[in-house]
């Protein structure tokens, strides 16, 4: 649930929403996450951070993480909206970043409780002048580490056998204060039974394994909140359909950037070793599907610098159904199938026994016709000249560029692809209006409506593959199946 906070009602808006929305608040709640005064400038000390006895270590572990300081804990006052506590629902935070004693003295300020101790907070001077970008930043990055940790808790970060202790201490004070005069020993009593019984059942679930598992967690989930850029190249710009990655200054902490080694489409060479370059200054990892390079160009995950890399067997002439991810030996991996342990843990599950020796004998094959491949491109590039030849409009997307040997995305002027598709199939050719993996369909390109190529030209482009036996003959029968079908589809566009 958000709460408006001061904007309704001030301090009292917390008891009218505690009032309103108990029931489903103490049904629902796990947690209260005080949001106040962020982004004050001067304000860069977390060493005193308000919150509840139980979510001390989760806010330490928090302040820790985002801001590198040692918190120590306040208790919260009365005021300042805590009164979720009286449902039951433990809460962090009163306010966050604060003055040091320096910055105070600096600006002349004295000593006020809140808005970062900034004294021009809700007066006339609090001007754009008092906030500050890179504390706001900071502040929030607080807020939101903590509020992920806990959303993503297996079992609540929060430790009652503090709220416990901090029971048996106050029963303790009270009954020095008492003396003789009252005699509080049934509430010590209940309160040790109370840290007792927490200590039985936390121990059971294992609350530091928690904790660790809902750090990693909150740390999986900032990565796919990062700002990771994207932006595609144009057709006509110097490394067609490359995908840069631009990581905004400011940004620490993990991210995940996915990249393929090669495009499927056109047969483009990503820069895989530069954009590993710029995510790993900024704490990224990168993962690259190498699936459509392998077995055509020489793959060296050293020489690539990424952390993670996955391939495919059949796309080497191996069996369907079997493939690889190489991670870094460093890198821990959660298993998305448990059960019986299989491949050390990360992936249980009977192994495909034949078919990871199949993957191995085409990998072995596929690593000795690498030879060949050169061969390959010079075919592959001559017939696209010749295709020029007879139609000198016609458009090869990522000419120019470092593509995969056998890879070929060219337009027909005028000739829709599945047009293109129809005829070449009755004439015993076979090849796509995209991807391998869609030779049937009759949409354009998505990846070439990403490179933002006009739609009417997209909408003429086909993909040619040649394999490693393809012959010059072969070739020469494509381009006169091209050339003939091209011929008729002007003649009718002239006719028309």
């Amino acid at each position: 649930a958000w709460w408006a906070g001061h904007s309704t009602g001030r301090y009292g808006g917390s008891a009218w929403f505690a009032d309103t929305f108990a029931i489903d608040l103490a049904e629902n709640c796990v947690a209260h996450m005080n949001c106040d005064s962020p982004g004050c400038r001067w304000a860069t000390d977390y060493s005193n951070i308000s919150c509840m006895s139980e979510t001390e270590s989760l806010v330490q572990e928090v302040v820790a993480d985002v801001t590198g300081q040692q918190a120590k804990r306040k208790r919260p006052q009365r005021n300042s909206d805590y009164t979720f506590n009286n449902i039951g629902i433990s809460a962090c935070f009163m306010a966050s970043s604060m003055m040091t004693d320096e910055a105070r003295a600096e600006n002349g300020y004295y000593v006020v409780g809140g808005c970062g101790g900034n004294i021009a907070w809700h007066t006339e001077d609090d001007t754009i002048e008092i906030a500050d970008r890179d504390v706001l930043a900071k502040d929030i990055a607080l807020y939101l580490e903590a509020v992920t940790t806990v959303a993503n808790a297996e079992v609540l970060p929060i430790d009652w056998r503090a709220t416990a202790a901090e029971f048996q201490g106050t029963i303790a004070e009270y009954q020095k204060a008492a003396g003789d005069r009252f005699d509080l020993s049934p509430a010590a009593e209940a309160a040790a039974g109370l840290a007792e019984a927490l200590d039985i059942i936390l121990d059971q679930v294992g609350l530091q394994q928690t904790f660790d598992r809902t750090e990693k967690l909150a740390h999986a989930t900032r990565e796919a909140m990062r700002a990771i850029d994207l932006e595609l190249l144009a057709p006509d710009a110097p490394s067609p359909a490359c995908t840069a990655v631009r990581v905004p200054d400011g940004i620490d902490g993990p991210a995940l950037v996915s990249v393929m080694l090669a495009n499927n489409e056109t047969g483009v060479i990503e820069p895989v070793r530069e954009i590993a370059e710029i995510a790993h200054r900024h704490g990224a990892l990168v993962h690259c599907d190498a699936v459509q390079g392998a077995g055509k160009i020489p793959i060296d995950i050293e020489d690539l610098g990424i952390d993670m890399l996955s391939l495919s067997a059949h796309k080497l002439g191996g069996p369907q159904g079997v493939g690889a991810l190489i991670l870094r030996s460093d890198l821990p991996v959660d298993a998305q199938i448990v059960g019986g342990g299989q491949e050390l843990g990360r992936r249980s599950g009977t192994e495909n026994v034949a078919g990871v020796v199949g993957f191995g004998v085409a990998a072995e094959e596929a690593l000795a016709g690498l030879a060949h491949m050169a061969g390959l491109a010079e075919m592959r590039d001559g017939m696209e000249r010749r295709i020029g030849e007879i139609a000198p409009d016609r458009k090869v997307f990522g000419a120019g560029v470092p593509r995969l040997p056998n890879t070929s995305c060219l337009t027909m002027p005028g000739v829709k692809a599945e047009t293109q598709i129809m005829a070449f199939d009755l004439d015993g050719i076979a090849l796509s209006a995209g991807s391998a993996c869609s030779s049937g369909k009759v949409a354009a390109s998505h990846v070439l409506e990403a490179m933002d190529v006009d739609m009417d030209m997209a909408l003429t482009a086909i993909r040619v593959s040649l394999g490693w036996d393809t012959t010059a003959a072969e070739v020469d029968r494509f381009v006169a199946a091209w050339e003939a079908i091209y011929r008729r589809g002007r003649a009718r566009a002239d006719a028309a």
